[in-house]
């Protein structure tokens, strides 16, 4: 787990300072509260422009083949009961964005990537999934989009059909069957 440290900044309303020891006073009581989840780092500026840099192009390389990545698009409040659904089910790690409205799976390779799984989590508890990263074999076999609801399938046809009626723009790029 990554804790940001701050430095003191004016405040844009009234122009005061926010202290330094205050800033470092918040960010031990948040370090203490957080140490039962794992390692803590504090990140200063290089550091932070690092790891946004690095959540841009999630990886993680695993023998040969880099591990698949998801992201889950979904409430925040789903974000604790998808994430024990899924930790039962697969071995996988996960690192929450947007206050848990964005969650990015990182899982183990899998013949599907694990969408099998993913989807099956989405079914009962909401979101939708896109298929970020997996091996090259795999994103040829596996729809990078979850599958979509019959009515927006069909409304999703006609307007492709709409505006490319000789289907020569990205075919099969977001759906094998159109």
């Amino acid at each position: 787990m990554r804790v940001c440290a701050a430095k003191a900044k004016p405040s844009r309303r009234s122009g005061s300072r926010i202290s330094q020891a205050s800033v470092d006073y918040r960010k031990g009581k948040l370090k203490a509260l957080l140490k039962a989840y794992g390692e803590i780092h504090d990140l200063d500026h290089d550091n932070s422009l690092a790891l946004w840099q690095e959540l841009r192009r999630p990886r993680a390389p695993q023998g040969e083949r880099c591990a698949p990545v998801a992201h889950i698009d979904g409430a925040e409040r789903r974000a604790q009961r998808w994430w024990r659904r899924s930790t039962a089910i697969w071995t996988v790690s996960a690192f929450y964005d947007w206050a848990g409205g964005l969650i990015w799976l990182e899982m183990l390779p899998t013949t599907d990537a694990g969408a099998a799984d993913v989807r099956r989590v989405i079914a009962t508890h909401g979101g939708h999934a896109t298929l970020i990263r997996a091996a090259p074999e795999v994103r040829a076999a596996v729809d990078v989009f979850q599958p979509l609801e019959a009515g927006v399938g069909t409304i999703s046809r006609r307007l492709k059909a709409a505006f490319d009626p000789a289907g020569i723009l990205n075919p099969g790029r977001m759906y094998a069957d159109f």
